[in-house]
């Protein structure tokens, strides 16, 4: 009987240590980037060369205007590579006024949704502290409304677009549960603040 706690105890060991350690494959996370591509290219066409061509007769006003807001999982088949999904949600809101006329208005919402696969190569294979890059490839769609005023009715455009990041480099600390830092280029932000759990 002696044996056979022991026996017993010494497997119920080796599991949940094996357990534990495959725990920390699998990982959530949440976060908020700052300056995505789509966003700095919409500053650009709208404040920049809509004025430009429009030789001044209309400027732009920003309202609305946020990052990126994403989550997503991945999952470490060995040390030093990680594979996941993540998606992501952004919008923006811009007021365009003739120069000429005030009256003459148009108002555009851009919503920006993104799906992307994604992989990371990490380069301390560390729990505690890991530092990783990476590239994510997918789906972006850009549902966009326009209103020549509040009163008018909208028209509708929605759009879907190849989408990716590049992550050039990322810093996790923590274990169970942290907080991560990145920074690339793309549909996410070109600077990335976030929390992470492992399970």
């Amino acid at each position: 009987m002696k044996k056979l706690t022991i026996l017993t105890f010494l497997l119920l060991s080796v599991f949940f240590q094996t357990f534990k350690v495959q725990s920390q494959n699998n990982e959530i996370y949440a976060g908020y980037g700052v300056a995505p591509l789509p966003q700095i290219a919409e500053l650009f066409l709208f404040n920049m060369l809509i004025p430009a061509f429009t030789f001044g007769t209309y400027e732009t006003r920003d309202f609305g205007l946020t990052g990126e807001f994403f989550a997503g999982y991945s999952y470490k088949p060995v040390k030093w590579i990680s594979v996941g999904v993540m998606g992501g949600y952004m919008s923006s809101k811009r007021e365009f006024t003739s120069t000429i006329n005030s009256d003459n208005k148009l108002i555009v919402t851009m919503n920006h949704l993104v799906i992307l696969a994604r992989g990371d190569i990490h380069y301390t294979g560390d729990n505690i502290v890991d530092l990783y890059s990476g590239i994510s490839l997918g789906l972006w769609n850009t549902n966009s409304t326009g209103k020549t005023d509040l009163n008018s009715p909208e028209t509708k455009v929605s759009t879907s677009h190849g989408g990716f990041h590049f992550n050039l480099l990322g810093i996790k600390i923590g274990n169970q549960i942290g907080g991560f830092a990145e920074f690339g280029s793309g549909v996410n932000g070109t600077i990335n603040l976030g929390i992470f759990g492992r399970f």
